[in-house]
């Protein structure tokens, strides 16, 4: 991603009327790189892993679907689009799509899974999700999003890559 892609958009934080933080005009909450990766870590505590995956995965999957309904375009552009402000978002640091076609893989560097070492697997659940739906709404193709590779359990960066179902 070129430097240029990674300067925030002027206006896009801000506070509505009643003094809330938004993102491109849409409330948010501010929550660290930690913070997420401490919320999920104690859902796994008290959940299991495999239902706090579930659980944080379909988070992400609906907020994908509403994602891609606000992006004109379709196909690789879009993906590409929609990575750059998931990164200027905080969620990650850079993305690169490897392949786009009946398979599509991304890889991302600089994951909030960062905060997260030692895992036994994939963490990025909510990123998986995230691409699910995104991806889903853009090709209207059912895709399964697996996290082949993760920092969080030792890679050098987060690969996804989505198969349809």
């Amino acid at each position: 991603m070129s430097k240029a892609a990674r300067k925030m958009p002027e206006g896009a934080v801000g506070f509505d009327g009643e003094g809330r933080l938004t993102f491109l005009g849409r409330p948010v909450v501010m929550v660290s790189r930690r913070g997420l990766a401490l919320i999920q870590s104690n859902l796994d505590g008290l959940l299991g892993e495999r239902a706090t995956a579930m659980a944080m995965k379909r988070a992400g999957l609906t907020l994908g679907r509403e994602a891609a309904r606000r992006y004109r375009g379709s196909g690789r552009e879009a993906l590409e689009e929609f990575l750059a402000w998931l990164s200027l978002a905080g969620w990650f640091s850079r993305a690169r799509v490897e392949e786009f076609g009946e398979e599509i893989v991304v890889r991302v560097w600089g994951s909030y899974a960062e905060e997260y070492p030692g895992a036994r697997g994939p963490v990025c659940h909510v990123v998986a999700g995230l691409l699910a739906g995104f991806l889903r709404e853009k090709t209207g193709r059912k895709l399964l999003v697996r996290e082949e590779e993760c920092v969080a359990a030792g890679a050098e960066s987060c690969l996804f890559r989505a198969r349809p179902v």
